[in-house]
């Protein structure tokens, strides 16, 4: 696995898929990012592999959970249905803005964005233009290692998305994420350059092996009896 990637020292799953509860963990420490919205797409259950889920149960944070699968929106809406900082919105996404917008939300509140529907992931970030969040977390697609780029998902094209965009990649997970650029300098001083960080299949698979400490396990880990309990005992707790 990559590490000298520095974030990726703190990755962990407590809920999410590939490390990133304890890359955000980190990541919102070095930020003092404490509160805020997160906005959660393909949001599924509002917990199996949420990378907000964790925050939100930490943190004081409001979550609005976008999920298009109508049954697994409604699961969402079931279960968090007692607690009034959690949203949900059955709905495909096509424009962000103009779902936010339908939120009522300050611009300015957004922590964090993390957007997970295979397949549409990059169209959905360029389309961003007036809720630009502190974060943004993005599903790519990874590749073996000495392999070239090969679709409009790689890593090196959200580098550049980036870039544009004002933000700067600071990890690689199989996910992107990404701070704004005003951000980056409460950042430690380390190497974000896309050979540091790029992670390949093999890293994914390991970083999927993580457990709710960092261990490596010997399989991966949202398919273990250890993560399936803690997701029905999240759920039922959730529920009460």
């Amino acid at each position: 696995m990559n590490l000298s990637s520095y974030y990726l020292t703190f990755a962990k799953n407590i809920y999410s898929q590939c490390g990133e509860d304890g890359i955000l963990e980190e990541l919102f420490k070095d930020l003092n990012i404490v509160g805020g919205v997160i906005v959660e797409f393909g949001g599924w259950d509002g917990v199996f592999l949420s990378n907000a889920l964790n925050l939100w149960k930490t943190g004081s944070f409001d979550v609005i959970s976008i999920e298009a699968n109508a049954d697994r929106s409604n699961e969402a809406k079931s279960i968090f249905e007692k607690h009034d900082d959690y949203k949900t919105i059955n709905r495909t996404v096509e424009n962000l803005d103009d779902i936010l917008d339908e939120c009522s939300i300050d611009c300015s509140s957004v922590s964090l964005i993390s957007i997970d529907v295979d397949g549409a992931d990059r169209t959905i970030l360029k389309a961003i233009e007036k809720y630009l969040p502190k974060v943004i977390v993005v599903e790519t697609n990874t590749k073996p290692k000495g392999e070239p780029p090969h679709d409009d998902l790689s890593i090196a094209l959200y580098y550049a998305l980036a870039k544009d965009k004002g933000y700067t990649v600071v990890c690689h997970t199989g996910n992107a994420i990404l701070v704004r650029n005003d951000l980056v300098d409460y950042l430690p001083d380390e190497d974000y350059s896309l050979d540091n960080i790029e992670v390949y299949d093999e890293d994914v698979n390991r970083l999927q092996c993580l457990d709710s400490h960092g261990v490596l396990g010997s399989e991966i880990y949202w398919i273990s009896a250890e993560y399936n309990e803690l997701i029905s005992e999240t759920k039922k707790e959730l529920l009460e």
